[in-house]
């Protein structure tokens, strides 16, 4: 089993997870519904520097 993380913040939607085959299988429901786009990997949320 995987734990995927949603942080939603104003119209932002971060998704974490360690296996990257689950992230697209969300990432395709998600599209299903809403229309997602992806803008690279994080590399700050809230002024907080994400290694």
């Amino acid at each position: 089993k995987f734990i995927v993380v949603l942080i939603l913040y104003i119209d932002n939607l971060s998704i974490i997870n360690s296996n990257t085959s689950s992230i697209v299988k969300l990432k395709k429901q998600l599209n299903i519904f809403y229309e997602i786009t992806h803008l690279n990997l994080m590399t700050n949320f809230l002024g907080i520097e994400v290694l």
